[in-house]
């Protein structure tokens, strides 16, 4: 039996309140799983990594908000340095530049790859402050994306010399600078000192012996 109300018709093969539910709640599910994926995928960069940048290898911390990344980096080799890191991601494509300061040389790494499935693969190019350049390949894996577990290098505090100040000179007295021998009478009157006593010990610059009187 088919009726037909205000231009609805409805029947047998109309949808049924229960199929209607039913469909809303698919479609949640799935708004659901869409926002789950794209937070994943929003997060899929934050962690522990480590770099192998030719011979040599760097642990890096990164955390992600949105395309922006921001993080840490070190490395334990001879001479062991820390840096900060900062750079993008978009779509899979993912650029960092790492700053260190090395043996007081400012170095610059810049990093261009593609991140998939925990891996970093990609190029690099390292520059300083003493204008040397560097460049290579670059190859990265993320070990646990859980952040807390970054320890920066230890690296040890640079020791500055101290100038002890030099020894003083000991002041050399001469007949100028040796204040006159005063004496006095019985009534406690100071006597005229006879400065003709004292020119046998004065010494002109640059002057031989004295003269004997």
């Amino acid at each position: 039996m088919v009726g037909q109300i205000s231009g609805w018709q409805w029947g047998e093969n109309c949808p049924t309140v229960s199929e209607d539910s039913d469909v809303e709640t698919a479609a949640t599910d799935e708004a659901v799983a869409a926002d789950e994926a794209a937070v994943a995928d929003a997060k899929a960069l934050e962690g522990s990594w480590i770099l192998n940048l030719d011979d040599a290898q760097i642990s890096m911390v990164i955390y992600q908000s949105g395309s922006l990344l921001f993080g840490a980096a070190n490395s334990e080799a001879t001479n062991p340095w820390n840096g900060v890191v900062s750079g993008s991601a978009d779509e899979g494509e993912v650029e960092l530049e790492i700053l260190s300061i090395r043996g007081g040389v400012l170095v610059s790494t810049l990093i261009r790859g593609i991140a998939t499935e925990g891996t970093l693969t990609g190029s690099f190019v390292q520059s300083d402050s003493e204008g040397k350049v560097n460049e290579g390949n670059v190859m990265g894996f993320l070990t646990s994306p859980d952040t807390s577990g970054y320890e920066p290098a230890n690296v040890p505090e640079e020791t500055t010399s101290t100038v002890s100040p030099a020894a003083q000179a000991p002041e050399v007295q001469t007949a100028a600078t040796t204040p006159a021998e005063e004496t006095t009478n019985e009534s406690g009157r100071r006597v005229p000192v006879d400065v003709t006593a004292y020119s046998e010990r004065y010494i002109a610059p640059g002057a031989g012996a004295p003269m004997p009187l």
